[in-house]
């Protein structure tokens, strides 16, 4: 959900909901050099090659850099109701 404030020299969006609740609190547990996840999620079941690289799921098989997916870690977030993440850290 998003709505516009009332501003005489700048217009501005202010955006709301759960979804950007869930991703202010995975930011707050993110890695340098890494997607961060929460696990269980729809993310979590991606595809990944066999040489440890992401697949982006498109047409043309694009494969974006070389990332290692960690093991579920523990967190407990306020306002989220996933109680693990997990990271592909960057290895390239």
């Amino acid at each position: 959900m998003y709505y516009k404030n009332s501003s005489l020299n700048i217009p501005e969006y202010t955006v709301i909901g759960r979804p950007i609740t869930e991703l202010f609190r995975l930011e707050s547990v993110a890695l340098n050099n890494s997607i961060s996840f929460y696990s269980e999620g729809k993310y979590d079941l991606q595809k990944f090659s066999m040489s440890g690289a992401y697949c982006k799921n498109d047409q043309d098989g694009i494969t974006c850099k070389y990332f290692n997916k960690s093991l579920n870690k523990s967190v407990t977030l306020e306002g989220v109701d996933y109680k693990y993440i997990k990271h592909l850290i960057c290895t390239t």
